[in-house]
């Protein structure tokens, strides 16, 4: 039965639509917006986004080796990041997360894992939901610093709108 994995991989892709939409829509100058020094960008922020996300399912859920497929400083806000480099390597990670979310069902959401470095262990449930809230965050982040430069991003739920 996969009624819950299911509603997960819908819940993704629709986080994951709508800040593709919302990034794409924006102008150079906003997307690297940045409201004071220390702040990460729109850009940035995604990018934060897929690289948490990488680090989660390669170090936790699959258990191989992590390597980040975009390596910036995140400290480094100076780095100018080319939006099609970071939509194809969002891509790139999504596509193997979806495999992942693919062999999984309900059951396999009570699974323990063991976290990377503290060596507890939390059900994949667990992992899953902390990927989804941690992107939904970062949207709502990015909303915000968006209409700090002054710019509007469509409103209504992110999570739920088609």
């Amino acid at each position: 039965m996969r009624k819950t994995v299911d509603f997960i991989e819908l819940s993704f892709s629709l986080i994951r639509k709508k800040l593709v939409e919302y990034l794409t829509s924006l102008d150079k100058d906003t997307l690297y917006y940045s409201p004071e020094s220390g702040i990460h960008s729109p850009i940035r922020l995604f990018l934060h986004v897929i690289q948490v996300e990488e680090f989660w399912l390669k170090s936790t859920l699959i258990g191989e080796k992590f390597e980040f497929g975009i390596a910036v400083d995140w400290k480094d806000t100076s780095v100018r990041l080319d939006i099609d480099e970071v939509l194809k390597y969002a891509k790139d990670v999504r596509r193997r997360f979806n495999d992942y979310l693919e062999g999984l069902s309900d059951e396999d959401l009570e699974n323990s894992v063991s976290m990377h470095e503290s060596g507890t262990k939390e059900p994949v449930s667990w992992v899953l939901y902390n990927i989804l809230e941690h992107e939904c965050m970062h949207a709502g982040q990015i909303r915000m610093i968006v209409a700090l430069a002054g710019k509007e991003l469509p409103t209504g739920p992110l999570l739920f709108e088609k």
